[in-house]
């Protein structure tokens, strides 16, 4: 997933500003807006508009909103699939720390370090990890599409 500072970059690249020339147009130092192109400080919400309107772009774009959305429906969708075949899941972050001071007085990011998933279906209950998520959710997903073709190839033969 694309961080802030990348989607700044490329916003600027493609208006095809220099740091310079954006630093100017927002009146901040280059090593301010360098910081926000490596991830190293967020700006606030005010500056975050600002950067938007000079580089023709909407604030979501610059936020990944569209692709925190797209996850969501992943997620979502993960979830009723899941549900449909009796489990309930659950996610829990189990490690995390705080990140860079994203609004004024004092409100910093939550950044998640760990995570684990947590199946349940009747009385039994198993924790995955991230990865072993991912790999449970890959395997079901070559288990169905080889049944898929499987079948295909059978009913191509038939013809």
């Amino acid at each position: 997933m694309e961080t802030f500072g990348e989607r700044l970059v490329a916003a600027r690249k493609k208006k095809n500003i220099t740091q310079k020339h954006l630093s100017e147009i927002l009146n901040i130092t280059p090593t301010r807006l360098n910081y926000w192109e490596k991830d190293k400080r967020k700006p606030d919400i005010e500056m975050i508009k600002q950067i938007a309107n000079a580089l023709d772009v909407q604030t979501d774009e610059l936020l990944g909103v569209e692709q925190i959305r797209e996850d969501l429906k992943q997620i979502q969708l993960r979830e009723e699939y899941f549900k449909s075949l009796g489990f309930s899941i659950e996610y829990q972050v189990t490690k995390w720390h705080h990140g860079e001071i994203i609004e004024e007085p004092n409100i910093r990011e939550q950044i998640v370090d760990d995570a684990v998933y947590i199946l349940t279906k009747g009385e039994h209950s198993a924790t995955f990890t991230a990865e072993e998520f991912e790999k449970l959710q890959a395997d079901a997903k070559e288990v169905i599409e080889g049944v898929f073709y499987k079948k295909v190839m059978q009913q191509q033969s038939i013809k």
